[in-house]
This record gives structure tokens, sequence and C-alpha cells, in this order.
């Protein structure tokens, strides 16, 4: 086993995901933006919120959004709409919400993880 010894003036401590100081914000939040894909299109019950009609993002309450943020323990910004497309992500509005980058908690400085899904393509065929 290898060691390691590190002297400072200021208090940090080495984990398996990096260096921490413990004057930076505590990274605590999970960002999950992007498309249908993304949001859970298909697999109701959706958010509330989410399935009215101005809005038919359908953010399903088991999409994976959600289940990565229970596993992480992480509090999730979820803005994936279906029917978005990368403009929506980054610089256009969707069903009468904000871009999908400009809600305030949606990536910020306590962000620790942010997954964005666009443009999954999913084929299917059969052959009988």
């Amino acid at each position: 086993m290898t060691s390691i010894s590190i002297a400072s003036s200021a208090d940090f401590a080495i984990g398996e995901f990096g260096i921490a100081n413990r004057f930076a914000p505590a990274l605590t939040g999970y960002a999950a933006l992007g498309d249908s894909f993304a949001s859970g299109e298909g697999n109701p019950p959706y958010d509330a919120g989410s399935d009215t009609s101005s809005d038919s993002c359908h953010r399903s309450t088991v999409a994976y959004a959600h289940q990565v943020a229970q596993a992480l323990d992480l509090p999730l910004s979820f803005y994936a709409c279906s029917g978005a497309k990368t403009d929506h992500v980054l610089t256009s509005r969707l069903d009468n919400e904000l871009f999908e980058l400009d809600h305030p908690d949606s990536i910020n400085g306590t962000t620790a993880l942010a997954t964005v899904t666009v443009a999954a393509i999913i084929s299917v065929s059969a052959t009988s």
C-alpha cells in the first residue's frame, strides 16, 4: 500500500473523489436536463405540474433522474422536458418554461452532478 503525506496551512481532505477544501461550498445538488428520454416520457406517473395543458414536459416520478438522485442522496433539480431539443436546454423556451439552463437552481456553484440527455435515438425493429 502506498501512503501520501501532505502538509498545508488550509484544512482539506483527500478522498476517492478528489481534494475538497473545507472553505469551498458543499456540492449537494443534481441537475437533470434534456429531452423526453431524460424526462421519462411515456412512463407515468408524472411530477406535479408537468402533465398539464400548459406544461407537457412529462417528468416521470420513476425517470432515471429520480433514481440517480435517490441513490446518491442528492436533491434533484429536474428540468428535462418531453419534446425538448438542444435549443430548449440552452437558449429557448418550451411549454412556457424557462430554457433548462436558465432555472436558478439548474446548474450553479453547488451542483455536484449534472446530466444532459438530448436527441437520444432508440430504434426498434421486429422481424416475423
